[in-house]
């Protein structure tokens, strides 16, 4: 802006007294602004505590509660894992892959506190366990003698960090998505000054361990019914299930894994012990879990092994005394079934055909037996059990393309028969049994994948009214409903998941939940309620009255 024009601006004669005063205010805000753009103050970044330049975006700077973050724009904030300990703080999202890219690119990471640029030296901590995928860094800041930056950054979208110069340490944290929202980018984070946050235990970065604000974030939308019982997938939850009034699901976080179990009736959460995990997802049946495990119930040359644990008591018995590797373990009733690899009577080391194969094991509860219930030297794969009926892939009638048969065998009185009307496509899904009917999908050969519904009273296989172009698997069934996903590539290398509810009486599909907690992942159904995940954590969903 030109003197010369700030000059006539503000003492140009007009004989209006009004009307000068006026463009003497104008002129003054005219002179500040030029003086904030001319120094940069105008920058909303500006405001923040601390920020990482280029990959911060604001939120809602120098907020004080979640009422000043509604009033401010943001959507349900009691959704997020607020702390009223602290009093004051600024809400932002970060490019996490981003900042990990620049510092494994250069070991250096700008980072600008109250508006002063700051460049931090970091080193990766090798000894934090990092196997699942969280990289750690510990350095100070470039010729500051009184810093340090800790910061720990996840396999998917979130950080923890602190950075502390002179007497002010400035904290990063992660805060729970409001819910419904689908995409993993916008993982909310708060910044905050530890002289803000009196009496507030903040998190220890280089050892992060779950905790409840972590692993539970119970929130019921008194609309639609749907309960959250986790925040966003920030610590690797998957693999939930559901039977009766029990849900159970595993985690990872930062190298140490584990189970949450949920009661429905009661709303309380048990973390269960299950450390090293294994091979298997949690399976749930009555009073009892059944998971692998790389560590507790190990022995000899075995590489994992099987644990039961009794919900009621806390009790855990090791199973499968004496096998090389059980894995894909399912429970029903009074009998736990998995596959183990095993060594044939014929084995020669140096004829393939003779090497280890997969063969199908029972446990009785009841009695704690174990045993192999028929041994092939062909391999059997993905049990799946009910009552004393089991089903499991097969390969000893491979001819081909169309390789794969499905078997049940009856533990009472251990007759057995092959199930599917023709040989199954290599990449079908393994099957699954509940009550007297057994589904499966199989993906064809250049056709749709269908799937197969059969029958076990009348013997009778029948194709549902349903396709899709890509695989199918991950049953589930209650009642007359079934519940599955479906793997589509929609224009990337990476195929989109879809949960699909069908009606066995009515043959008609319905949406899983309503259409705000799309998309839904590993979905399993049991009594009125589905239970699934996705970006947004776990979450109980009713099932409409349509169905019941």
């Amino acid at each position: 802006m030109e003197p010369t024009f700030l000059f006539r601006l503000l003492f140009s004669d007009t004989g209006d007294c009004p009307m000068t005063l006026l463009r003497v205010t104008f002129a003054l805000v005219l002179v500040m602004v030029a003086m904030l753009l001319a120094t940069g103050c105008v920058d909303e970044n500006s405001k923040l505590l601390l920020e990482i330049p280029g990959s911060t975006t604001v939120v809602v700077p120098d907020a004080t509660s979640g009422s000043d973050l509604e009033m401010r724009g943001v959507d349900d904030p009691a959704l997020l894992n607020l702390f009223p300990e602290i009093s004051r703080y600024d809400v932002v999202k970060f490019d996490s892959r981003a900042i990990l890219r620049k510092i494994q690119s250069s070991r250096t990471l700008g980072i600008r506190i109250s508006g002063k640029e700051y460049l931090a030296e970091l080193t990766q901590l090798t000894s934090v366990n990092t196997d699942s995928g969280f990289k750690s860094y510990s350095g100070v800041l470039q010729n500051e003698t009184n810093s340090s930056v800790l910061i720990t950054i996840s396999p998917t979208s979130f950080i923890v960090g602190s950075v502390t110069l002179d007497d002010d340490t400035y904290w990063i944290m992660p805060v729970d998505k409001e819910a419904f929202r689908e995409d993993t980018s916008s993982v909310l984070h708060v910044i905050y000054n530890a002289k803000d946050a009196i009496d507030f235990q903040h998190p220890d970065i280089t050892d992060i361990y779950p905790s409840e604000k972590y692993l539970h974030s119970y929130y019921r939308d008194e609309k639609t019914g749907i309960i959250r019982l986790t925040g966003p997938s920030l610590i690797g939850m998957e693999s939930p299930m559901i039977d009766g009034d029990h849900v159970v699901w595993s985690w990872v976080y930062n190298g140490k894994r584990g189970l949450t179990l949920y009661t429905i009736s009661t709303g309380n959460f048990t973390e269960i012990n299950a450390e090293p995990f294994g091979l298997s997802p949690p399976k749930i049946s009555g009073d009892y879990i059944v998971w692998a495990d790389t560590g507790e119930c190990v022995s000899g040359d075995q590489t994992n092994g099987l644990v039961l644990y009794e919900i009621s008591s806390g009790n855990r018995t090791c199973i499968c005394t004496n096998p090389k590797s059980p894995r894909f373990a399912d429970i029903h009733g009074n009998y736990v079934v998995w596959q183990d690899s095993t060594k044939p009577d014929n084995y020669n080391v140096t004829i393939a055909d003779s090497f280890y194969h997969y063969d199908i094991f029972l446990y009785d509860i009841r009695n704690g037996t174990e045993s192999r219930i028929l041994p092939d030297p062909s391999p059997q794969n993905y049990p799946s059990i009910y009552d004393d009926l089991i089903v499991w892939e097969d390969g000893r009638n491979d001819n081909g393309p169309y390789h794969k048969d499905y078997f049940l065998y009856n533990i009472t009185d251990r007759s057995v028969r092959k199930i599917n009307a023709v040989p199954v496509n290599n990449s079908a899904s393994p099957p699954y049994i509940h009550d007297n009917r057994v589904l499966w999908g199989d993906a064809g050969v250049a056709v749709p994948s269908t799937v197969h519904l059969y029958n076990i009273t009348t013997g009778q296989e029948q194709v549902l009214n349903y396709s899709s172009p890509g695989n199918v698997g991950r049953f589930s069934l209650s009642g007359n409903l079934a519940i599955w996903t479906s793997w589509e590539f929609r224009g990337s290398d990476v195929p989109e998941q879809d949960s699909h509810l069908y009606d066995l009486t009515t043959g008609t599909e319905s949406p899983v939940c309503p259409s705000g907690t799309f998309p839904q992942l590993s979905p399993s159904v049991s009594g009125n309620n589905i239970i699934f995940q996705n970006a947004g954590g776990i979450w109980l969903c009713p099932i409409s009255r349509d169905h019941t």
